[in-house]
């Protein structure tokens, strides 16, 4: 995932849980790959922290084994005074989410197109 990504992930993230409704957001990209890439949380009128759990799969296809990974996910941050209330897939437009069940939400973003170096070249022009 690169910053551009990243950038585009938190954009939708934010339109959906916005500030004004007390959402905030967490960045817990890196090399743990025992936690979520993104927490959205929030306090409720009960003090009760709600939580949104963000998986990004940069994937053409998403698999069980995604689905285990982000209900591990959920479970290792939930309890106590707080509550999962939602599990997200952020992925790039146009994979496929068959294997998505209801009770999950998914985010597209547009990733971002490799670069590509293009040679110079020189033109005679006749005088």
């Amino acid at each position: 995932m690169n910053k551009v990504e990243s950038r585009r992930i938190q954009d939708k993230l934010h339109r959906k849980y916005p500030k004004k409704d007390g959402w905030t957001l967490q960045s817990r990209e890196g090399t743990d790959k025992k936690k979520p890439d993104y927490v959205v949380e929030r306090r409720n009128e009960e003090n009760i922290l709600e939580r949104v759990v963000v998986s990004t799969r940069p994937v053409k296809k998403l698999t069980p084994n995604d689905l285990k990974r982000l209900n591990t996910y959920a479970r290792n941050i939930a309890g106590g005074r707080s509550h999962i209330v939602g599990k997200v897939f952020a992925v790039p437009s146009g994979s496929n989410i068959d294997a998505v069940p209801e009770g999950f939400t998914v985010v597209f973003y547009e990733p971002e197109l490799a670069s590509v170096e293009t040679p110079m070249v020189e033109v005679a022009v006749p005088s």
